[in-house]
């Protein structure tokens, strides 16, 4: 039984090794920074897990094929998201993970969109004051 319990214990030990899991994200600085020629991308989930880019309305089905078409081209790849308050941690996680699956349009494999959380304290710093202040996604000019 001690050759059991012990082969069990370095099983567990080492079956996960090399394996990473999870989402990764970093939090929005509380200070203003230049997004240089790049337009600020604004994730916002509601109350009711509606998500919006930059007050578009969208369905978690087009976020993808929107983001892969938005960031492709570009050389910085940051996505700022907002979740409410009231929206639930498992709609949240799983937008999140929608964008770290995004499939460049330009070159095979995944963007890596960076995604950072908006915070409060960036809220109150003036740089991101409201979604509504974005510029609209689809009306850019090409």
């Amino acid at each position: 039984i001690s050759a059991l319990v012990a082969s069990l214990a370095g099983f567990t030990t080492f079956s996960d090794l090399g394996v990473s899991k999870g989402l990764v994200v970093t939090l929005d600085p509380e200070r203003c920074e230049v997004a240089g020629a790049n337009r600020v991308i604004f994730l916002r989930i509601a109350e009711s897990g509606k998500v919006f880019l930059n007050n578009e309305p969208l369905t978690r089905s087009n976020l993808a094929g929107l983001l892969s078409e938005l960031f492709s081209k570009r050389e910085r790849r940051t996505l700022h998201v907002l979740g409410h308050d009231q929206a639930s941690f498992q709609t949240i996680a799983d937008v999140i993970d929608i964008v770290g699956g995004v499939q460049s349009t330009t070159r095979p494999g995944l963007l890596d969109i960076e995604v950072r959380l908006v915070t409060p304290a960036t809220v109150k710093t003036g740089c991101i004051a409201s979604p509504s202040q974005f510029v609209p996604i689809r009306h850019s000019p090409k």
